[in-house]
């Protein structure tokens, strides 16, 4: 059998990537989902546990979909009664550690929802890692628990 090229370079594409997966010790997403909303609702959260199953650190500094313009990675804080979202630049895993992005914690802000997305239905979502790799996964879209004391302000965005 000849391979051509073309068919040659996706292969190894292919094994490297799975390499650095296997030397990185196989981060894991957890649980993806991502609040169901109306239409017009143009900033929606997504939420996940995110583990680091290595032996070294490692840091999470975005990620990426094709259904939103961007999305930031945000942390709820109470300050004098009121809650505050802080944006984050980077989240930092320890080796063997994990962290809950949940309602009222760290959580992903999705913004500039580009097509209606409904209850049910699965978005396509990258985490992007502070050495520059990237891991795919799909966060289902389903109704969550209402944030206390009613929704946030997101008119800042």
């Amino acid at each position: 059998m000849k391979l051509s090229a073309t068919m040659l370079a996706g292969f190894l594409c292919v094994m490297l990537s799975q390499q650095l997966w296997a030397d990185e010790g196989a981060l894991e997403v957890k649980d993806p989902w991502i609040r169901a909303a109306p239409p017009v609702v143009k900033v929606l959260a997504a939420y996940m546990t995110i583990e680091n199953n290595s032996d070294k650190g490692l840091s999470v500094v975005g990620a990426e979909s094709p259904l939103f313009e961007r999305i930031e990675i945000h942390n709820t804080v109470i300050e004098e009664g009121l809650a505050r979202m802080l944006r984050q630049h980077r989240i930092d895993l320890a080796p063997r550690g994990s962290i809950a992005f949940s309602p009222g914690g760290y959580h992903f802000m999705l913004l500039g929802r580009k097509e209606s997305i409904e209850k049910g239905d699965r978005v396509e979502m990258t985490l992007i890692l502070g050495n520059g790799d990237r891991l795919p996964f799909e966060a289902l879209v389903r109704s969550g628990m209402e944030m206390p004391q009613g929704e946030m302000d997101h008119s800042h965005h």
